[in-house]
């Protein structure tokens, strides 16, 4: 399997809209920018508003449903999957950062040809501080939890 990513960031970083693409291939990435996406996760009113014009008709949508709103028309258009990433992340760790995390394990679900459970967790303790690998681990597998 082939890989690409980029970030794509607003003009103020801290506060706007702050996004990443990734291109997953069982071919050869040649051009490593989405034209039009399979699937967007967005954990933002404006990201969301922002990035579904590129979506697909058909797409996979996952939104936090508590900070998104998501009209008729856009569940008609897509397959639209509305979990309270950031709720969850409050109830079950006390804070809201981890409803990136709680969204990655349910992300993960719908790569598996992709993206292993074991891989994901690999990654995490290659990328996150050992101080918090173990809350982060703990909120991939309740977004993992979601399906």
């Amino acid at each position: 399997n082939y890989s690409s990513q980029g970030a794509v960031y607003g003009a103020q970083v801290r506060g706007g809209i702050a996004a990443s693409e990734v291109v997953l291939s069982t071919e050869p990435v040649i051009f490593p920018y989405i034209e039009q996406s399979d699937m967007l996760l967005s954990l933002s009113q404006e990201a969301f508003d922002y990035y579904l014009a590129g979506a697909k008709r058909g797409s996979i949508i996952i939104i936090d449903s508590g900070l998104i709103t998501v009209d008729d028309n856009v569940r008609e258009k897509f397959k639209v999957y509305e979990k309270p990433f950031t709720r969850l992340s409050i109830k079950n760790f006390k804070t809201h950062t981890l409803a990136n995390m709680i969204a990655f394990g349910f992300v993960a679900h719908f790569l598996k040809e992709f993206i292993s459970e074991r891989s994901a967790l690999e990654a995490i303790e290659r990328s996150v501080s050992k101080k918090f690998q173990k809350l982060d681990k703990e909120a991939f597998r309740l977004g993992l939890s979601l399906h």
